[in-house]
């Protein structure tokens, strides 16, 4: 059993680690489990929940990963080292647990793989759990990235109630890894459906190559309007050629 979850946060008491355990009791009265919302750099993530085990009875399900991607939800770009924050809703669980993920999706949206990466330490706050987005292991070959400079990483979340357990998931985009993230402000000069100029306020005019940017962020890409580019690579004596674009923020 599956069902898509809304987006928020909050906060309140602080333990750290991979796995945390609250001071609420450890059984659970429901027919289903609270409603998680999860922000990532202040931008609402996809998320999902899946029974494990729920009121004595065994569920049998789709990972939850695969059933967020399965269902076309879009994933938000988000940069390396941003604050992604949590929020379980009452009945608090008695544990949490969070662990990392990277996906591998073909070109019609189907899961290649999931490469689980290892626990990830949070702190958690009365229902409220916080980590820094940590880097990820890049793809093991170019076949398998999801595109240039871009990685879909997803996480889970195990909440234990008793012997009631569930596993909500949540998804994102962010860097692969391999190179480090770097960004620069301007205002937009000129901008195509696959470039994207932009002055900055030294006097410089850069141009980017859009296509494989999250434009998530952008709205519109109306000259003169501020925008942040996130990119990896390099900028030489003014020349973005060697720069790929892999997240427009308009502000």
């Amino acid at each position: 059993m599956i069902r898509t979850i809304a987006l928020i946060t909050a906060l309140l008491c602080l333990f750290t680690g991979a796995t945390c355990a609250g001071q609420t009791p450890a059984t659970i009265d429901a027919s289903a489990p609270p409603d998680i919302t999860v922000i990532g750099d202040g931008v609402p993530l996809p998320s999902t929940v899946g029974l494990n085990v729920w009121n004595g009875a065994m569920v049998k399900r789709m990972n939850t990963l695969e059933y967020l991607v399965t269902e076309g939800r879009t994933a938000p770009y988000v940069p390396m080292g941003a604050e992604i924050v949590f929020r379980i809703d009452e009945p608090l669980p008695g544990k949490v647990a969070l662990a990392g993920h990277l996906l591998t999706v073909d070109e019609n949206g189907t899961v290649g793989g999931i490469a689980a990466q290892g626990p990830v330490d949070f702190s958690y706050e009365n229902g409220t759990c916080r980590f820094i987005l940590p880097p990820g292991t890049a793809p093991d070959s170019p076949d398998d990235a999801v595109s240039p400079g871009l990685a879909l990483r997803g996480f889970t979340v195990t909440c234990t109630w008793g012997e009631n357990v569930c596993e909500y998931a949540f998804l994102l985009k962010t860097d692969a890894g391999l190179a480090p993230l770097q960004t620069i402000a301007g205002k937009i000069a000129d901008a195509t459906m696959n470039t994207l100029t932009i002055e900055t306020e030294d006097g410089q005019k850069l141009s980017f190559m859009t296509e494989d940017a999250d434009t998530s962020r952008a709205d519109g890409l109306i000259l003169g309007s501020e925008i942040t580019v996130h990119y990896i690579g390099e900028i030489k004596e003014g020349d973005a050629a060697d720069a790929l674009a892999v997240a427009l923020v308009q502000h």
